[in-house]
Order: C-alpha cells, then structure tokens, then sequence
C-alpha cells in the first residue's frame, strides 16, 4: 500500500548537493478524485524496505515498497507517476528527465567547486 506525506520546507541532498525545496501543504488530492492525470516523482531516498518518491508539482512524499520499483531504478531517478483509482502508480522511468536534471546537477558542482 502506498502513503503519502505532505511536505513542506524539505531540504534534498542529490549527488553531495544541498537543494532547499519550501513548498506549502495548500495542494491535497482528495480521495474522491476519480480523474486520470499524470505527474512526475524523484526518487529521493531509501528507508529500510520502502522508497521515498518526492512529487514536487503534487507537493507529496509517494512511499512505495522497493521491489515495486521499476527495474533500474536508483536515488535521483525520476517516474512518470499515474493518479488513477484513488491512488498513485509508477507507469515509468522518465529517462529524459533523469538525464536533464542529472546534467543540472554535474553543473551546479563545477560551479561550487
């Protein structure tokens, strides 16, 4: 069963680098919501058995178990995440997405080097 946690001022540690995220816990998705819609998660960190996924557009934390992750998956992937039925799926990888903010990353430490 998956949870999920509103978050707010949330600070990150991606690849050595501190990112300070402050969101507010206005957004909630109500369990009546029969809708269909897409987002996208991070995969931010492992706590025993379960991953954290991080849905900054949701403003919520996705717990998951681990061996429900998509095979390839590693801290700092990002997921094509489904809100179908009252409750969130991974559908995929966002490989793009993973690539693009990866690359930021690399070149927010050369700079801070």
């Amino acid at each position: 069963m998956n949870r999920i946690i509103h978050f707010l001022g949330t600070g990150l540690v991606l690849l050595g680098v501190v990112v300070i995220l402050h969101f507010d816990i206005d957004a909630h998705v109500s369990s009546n919501e029969k809708d269909t819609f897409t987002t996208k998660g991070v995969l931010d960190r492992f706590e025993d058995d379960q991953a954290v996924i991080l849905m900054e557009e949701k403003k919520e934390e996705l717990i998951v178990a681990k061996k429900t992750l998509p095979a390839g998956s590693k801290l700092s992937t990002w997921f094509h995440i489904k809100w179908k039925h009252d409750k969130y799926m991974i559908s995929s990888i966002d490989y793009k997405k993973t690539r693009e903010e990866a690359s930021k990353l690399r070149e927010l430490r050369k700079i801070l080097r």
